[in-house]
């Protein structure tokens, strides 16, 4: 698979991630305003929701406890569901990335076997690899330790133009602190529903990763509250869009800061970057 063929997959799942996103602002948006509605004009609002599941021992049917809304209630689950599904939707722009991450290492080493690591290779030489497919390879870089980022310190090392880029490219975005940002909400997301109870430790790994010293941690723990509101008490990852200020030009028009959208797109301005690294390596170098 060429490199070009691995960057254009990986930008069709974004795309569609991101189709995904406009559905779910459109459709909530509809629903605040049927609500908002209702209760300026002073209708009335009910809403019941439950759920029911079968016993094993004997098939019979049994009700959780149900949940009633008024209209003040239904507006906060609004909100509540729109935030947990852009979450997912930035989880799965992770996995996306890793996912590309692979086989981008797998078709550099296919141009350049100065890329990988002996140990990537397995029981097999480097002057072998020509013998082998992109399949092959792909799984030997699937079973690499501590990928993705493992692989990006790869291709910063086999690459002065990656690694200047990586910290600050043409539109002084950091890929670094953006990598490691999202690779730490995507694992709140995925194994604490999205709360963040403890941030100081998660910030704590996180400089270490973005190779920084000390001096830069209070900077990068302005960076995670960024993304954070609190729900029930507690911290929690929110992507939702964030109305600009009265002194952008946009806010007549009703202008927003996009949060998630803005993170999809710098995916996909690092996937850029990685790609034109790859398809730069010379092929006949080992």
């Amino acid at each position: 698979m060429t490199p070009q063929a691995i960057f254009d997959k990986f930008a069709s799942r974004i795309f569609q991630i991101s189709c995904l996103q406009r559905a779910t602002r459109k459709l909530i948006s509809e629903e605040v305003d049927s609500l908002v509605q209702m209760k300026e004009t002073g209708g009335e609002y009910t809403s019941i929701e439950g759920f029911i599941y079968y016993r094993a021992t004997d098939g019979a049917v049994r009700a959780l406890k149900a949940r009633q809304s008024d209209v003040d209630q239904a507006l906060l689950n609004c909100r509540f569901h729109k935030i947990k599904q852009y979450q997912w939707m930035l989880a799965e722009a992770y996995e996306a990335l890793e996912d590309f991450l692979e086989e981008s290492y797998a078709a550099g080493a296919m141009r350049t076997g100065s890329l990988w690591w002996l140990s990537d290779y397995g029981n097999v030489g480097p002057n072998e690899v020509d013998e082998r497919n992109f399949h092959w390879l792909l799984e030997r870089a699937r079973r690499k330790k501590d990928r993705p980022f493992s692989i990006i310190e790869r291709f910063r090392a086999n690459s002065e133009n990656f690694r200047r880029l990586e910290i600050e490219d043409a539109t002084k975005a950091n890929y670094r602190i953006l990598l490691v940002l999202i690779e730490k909400l995507r694992h709140v997301i995925v194994h604490n529903n999205g709360y963040i109870d403890d941030l100081d430790p998660i910030v704590n790994k996180a400089v270490g990763q973005c190779g920084k010293d000390a001096r830069f941690k209070a900077h990068l723990k302005e960076i995670f509250e960024s993304y954070l509101e609190f729900h029930d008490g507690r911290p929690i990852v929110c992507l939702l869009e964030v109305n600009v200020g009265k002194e952008d030009p946009t806010y007549r028009f009703g202008g927003y800061n996009d949060s998630l959208g803005h993170l999809l797109r710098l995916l996909v301005g690092f996937a850029d970057l990685v790609t034109e690294t790859v398809e730069n390596f010379d092929p006949r170098t080992t």
